[in-house]
C-alpha cells in the first residue's frame, strides 16, 4: 500500500520529480500500521482531538518524508531475511517487540522470534506486554520503555569488550575513523520505480 501510494501519486513521475508529489495515501497506511487503536484512543479521545492529531501527523509527514527515500526503505526489506547468517551473530542482541504491535504481531511474531533468537549466542527476545507506554509498532520510538533493556545489553557487552578474539579499543577506534561520520554512502540499488513488487 505504501509503496503504490508513492508510484501512483499524481506528479511522481518514476521517481524524476522536481517538485515532491502528494503521497498522502502512504501517510494513512502508515498511521494505520504503526500505532494501536487503544494508543490513538488514550491519546486523542474525543472527535477534535482526533482530528487535530490527525492533521498535526500528516503535516509532520508531509515535511520530513521524500517520496524516494520511503519508497528506498519500504523496497529494501520486501526480500530481507537474516535467518541464514543468525548463527554468525557474536555480539550481544535483543529483539524487542510490543504486544500491540500491529506490524508483527505478537501471536505470529513470538513464535518466529523464539525459534530466530535461539540461533545467536548472545540474543534475547523481550516481548513488552501492552499498557500505557506501548505505541503499537512505534513503540520503537520510545526509549522509556525498552531503555532499561538497552542499559543491560550494553553493561553484557561492556563485560566481553576484553574477551579473546574481540578487537582492542584501538583497533575499534581505527575502524571508527576510516569511517567518518556524515560520510556519503553509494548506494548501487536500482531506482525504486523499477523495482519489483
Amino acid at each position: 500500500m505504501v509503496m503504490d501510494s508513492i508510484t501512483q501519486a499524481p506528479g511522481y513521475d518514476g521517481g524524476n520529480y522536481a517538485v515532491e508529489p502528494h503521497f498522502d495515501g502512504a501517510f494513512y497506511a502508515l498511521m494505520i500500521m504503526v500505532s494501536s487503536p487503544k494508543d490513538m484512543r488514550r491519546r486523542m479521545p474525543t472527535e477534535e482531538l482526533a482530528d487535530r492529531g490527525f492533521t498535526a501527523a500528516i503535516e509532520r509527514y508531509r515535511k520530513r518524508e521524500d517520496a524516494n527515500n520511503m519508497l528506498y526503505q519500504f523496497a529494501a526489506s520486501s526480500d530481507y531475511n537474516p535467518a541464514p547468517e543468525l548463527g554468525k551473530i557474536q555480539c550481544s542482541l535483543i529483539a524487542v517487540n510490543s504486544a500491540d504491535d500491529q506490524v508483527n504481531p505478537p501471536d505470529i511474531d513470538t513464535l518466529v522470534m523464539e525459534s530466530a533468537i535461539k540461533q545467536v549466542r548472545h540474543g534475547q527476545f523481550i516481548l513488552i506486554p501492552d499498557g500505557p507506554d506501548t505505541h503499537g509498532h512505534g513503540t520503537h520510538t520510545y526509549a522509556n520503555v525498552w531503555k532499561k533493556f538497552l542499559v543491560e545489553l550494553l553493561l553484557e557487552s561492556a563485560g566481553r569488550v576484553g574477551a579473546p578474539g574481540a578487537p582492542s579499543p584501538a583497533a575499534r577506534q581505527a575502524g571508527r575513523a576510516a569511517q567518518p561520520r556524515g560520510a556519503p554512502r553509494q548506494s548501487m540499488a536500482p531506482h525504486p520505480a523499477r523495482l519489483k513488487k
